[in-house]
Parts: structure tokens; sequence; C-alpha cells
């Protein structure tokens, strides 16, 4: 294997490891965000902030698929 192959494997493996870390951030942000806003609209009665709370799990959501494809790519 070349020099330059070999560091083109080693950089696309340093990307993947980068938008692996940078999905579950994103995921446990969003995770908690949500809960947060749940919280706040079942205390609060407020149907608005339940329904942004779900709106924000539906992130959550999609940055496991994100990163599902990415790890399967």
């Amino acid at each position: 294997m070349s020099t330059r192959s070999t560091h083109a494997t080693a950089r696309h493996l340093n990307e993947d490891a980068v938008i692996r870390r940078l999905s579950l951030v994103s995921v446990i942000g969003n995770a908690v965000l949500s809960g947060f806003k749940m919280l706040a609209g079942i205390w609060g009665h407020s149907g608005a902030m339940i329904s942004d709370a779900i709106h924000s799990f539906s992130d959550v959501l999609t940055t496991l698929i994100a990163w599902i494809g990415v790890k399967v790519s």
C-alpha cells in the first residue's frame, strides 16, 4: 500500500470518528433539551411546549439515523 493511500485511509477514519462524536453530542444535547421542554410543558400545562419537546425528540431520531448511515457506509 502506498503512503498516499495510507494517509487517505487514515484521514477517512478520522473523519468518521469526528462525525460519530458530533452525532453523539447532538443526540445527547437534543435528548436533554427535549426532556426539559417536556417537563416545562407538563408543569406549565403548555401544549405548545410539549409539541416542541416531541419535535426536539424527532431531531434525536434523525441524528441517530444519520449516525447509523455513517457507520454502515
